[in-house]
């Protein structure tokens, strides 16, 4: 059978798998990196563009990849920063860079022991047996507040800052949305909090380790920001240190190797509901943990590693970082 040849003036018939009888003049049989064009023609297409990855709250979350010692991920300029607390052995704050590692940012006062991020993105530390400090244009942290045994501190979503008293009459401080002084909660004396955070939903958790006139070692909540802290009975009466509150209403805890009943690790309530559940970590001594803005989990050893879990979704990775006293961790969006 011998070729048949004419003109066709165009094809934006679209493709078709139609016999080449009973196809059109303007169809093809297939367009492979191409497309019809009315001015063009036929032309190439043009690649597809990464733009970034969405979390399941459709906010960006940075792409994983080669960065930092471990190699595990390297996140953008316009992702979190991610600050950490050392408290001996290299006492500073640290600031994750680009490329993945924890660099100290020359902080030169001593004993630094919270850190956390308000929503208008001020970030605040704690230096035990001396005060809250607040971060200042420069990025150097300055008194705010004098305060003895300040311990671990977080924001609530409407943007009140909350600080814990670890020893001295164990009280939780609260700092009302503003530039203002932070004031004792009546009624929350005499237990040894650890650290503190507010949930998307208004919600409270305050970690609390033995120690207080009062004891009641264990996790509490404040119910909308308003009335009493109360000991959620889904959390055993153990050493816990580092608590923190997941864009999707998950609730994480860091459980030490201090002692107490049940296994080091780091505990997570699904939704804000039910029990505290380890999910990483067994026998080692985890202090510091905060999620960032997207849903990533940090979280740190007190004399080891700064781990990292991908949108609460997987793992606990290590980041390969120098093993210090690790305290506490704060994510600050950009």
């Amino acid at each position: 059978m011998s070729l048949s040849h004419r003109t066709i003036s165009n094809l934006f018939g679209g493709v078709s798998q139609q016999p080449a009888g009973i196809r059109l003049d303007n169809q093809c049989e297939e367009l492979i990196n191409a497309y019809p064009s009315i001015s063009d023609g036929l032309v190439k297409r043009p690649p597809s563009e990464f733009i970034g990855l969405t979390g399941p709250s459709g906010a960006a979350v940075p792409p994983s990849g080669a960065g930092g010692s471990s190699g595990a991920i390297d996140p953008p300029a316009q992702f979190d920063s991610v600050y950490a607390t050392v408290t001996s052995g290299g006492e500073d704050i640290y600031r994750r860079d680009a490329a993945g590692d924890f660099i100290a940012t020359n902080q030169v006062l001593k004993q630094w022991w919270g850190v956390a991020s308000a929503p208008n993105k001020d970030i605040y530390a704690t230096r035990n047996t001396y005060g809250i400090y607040k971060r200042d244009a420069a990025g150097d942290f300055n008194l705010y507040q004098s305060f003895y045994f300040a311990g671990g501190i977080g924001a609530a979503p409407n943007g009140d800052m909350y600080a814990v008293d670890t020893q001295n009459g164990g009280y939780i401080w609260k700092q009302p949305s503003g530039d203002s002084a932070f004031v004792q909660i009546s009624g929350t004396s005499g237990i040894w909090w650890s650290d503190i955070v507010g949930a998307p939903n208004g919600n409270i958790y305050v970690a609390a380790g033995p120690g207080g006139t009062a004891g009641g070692a264990g996790i509490y909540m404040q119910t909308a920001g308003a009335g009493a802290f109360n000991r959620l009975s889904g959390a055993s009466a153990d050493y816990w240190e580092g608590i923190c509150a997941a864009p999707n209403g998950d609730i994480y805890a860091c459980l030490s190797t201090s002692g107490g009943t049940g296994p080091a690790g780091i505990y997570k309530q699904t939704g804000g509901v039910g029990d505290f559940i380890r999910v990483a970590g067994a026998g080692l001594n985890w202090f510091g943990i905060a999620s960032s803005s997207y849903g990533d989990i940090f979280a740190s050893v007190f004399g080891g590693d700064v781990y990292w879990q991908r949108a609460g979704t997987t793992g606990f990775v290590a980041l390969g970082q120098a093993h210090r006293a690790w305290r506490s961790l704060a994510c600050v969006q950009p």
